[in-house]
């Protein structure tokens, strides 16, 4: 009784609410897919591969750098800090032992994946964990793997 489609979360849509489903062809992969939807329609695309035209076996740059980012000690340290709320260098350097330099530089790496970001309060910047970025790994991941 529901279309359900995965993007960044996961959208349900009841059939008795559709008039019309849309499946437009689409060469890109995520997360160039767009879903579109109003109160009677709904287009999804539908990932293709077209003869001739050249297909990169290479893992996606953003999936790269997200695993990167991932793939270090203090750097997961810092997202479970950031994960439970707000915290700035000068808090971030005594707990975990090192350098506010280098807590700057670890937090830097894991903004530039999408991990983290900060906002300015004052004379100081909070980070904090990007928790929607993590589902969106998790599909990115499958979607690579599965294309």
């Amino acid at each position: 009784g529901r279309i359900t489609a995965q993007k960044a979360v996961t959208y349900y849509f009841a059939y008795e609410d559709l008039q019309n489903v849309y499946v437009l062809p689409s060469t890109f992969i995520f997360p160039h897919l767009l879903i579109d939807w109003t109160a009677d329609s709904l287009v999804l695309p539908l990932a293709v591969d077209i003869p001739g035209l050249p297909c990169s076996e290479a893992p996606p740059e953003d999936l790269l750098r997200q695993f990167k980012a991932l793939g270090d000690a203090t750097r997961l340290r810092i997202l479970k800090l950031l994960w439970q709320g707000p915290h700035c260098t000068k808090q971030l350097a005594p707990i975990l032992g090192i350098s506010e330099a280098a807590v700057s530089k670890q937090l830097k790496l894991l903004s530039e994946a999408g991990l983290a970001g900060a906002e300015r309060k004052g004379n100081y910047l909070f980070y904090t964990s990007h928790k929607e970025a993590f589902g969106r790994l998790i599909v990115l991941q499958r979607q690579y793997l599965e294309q």
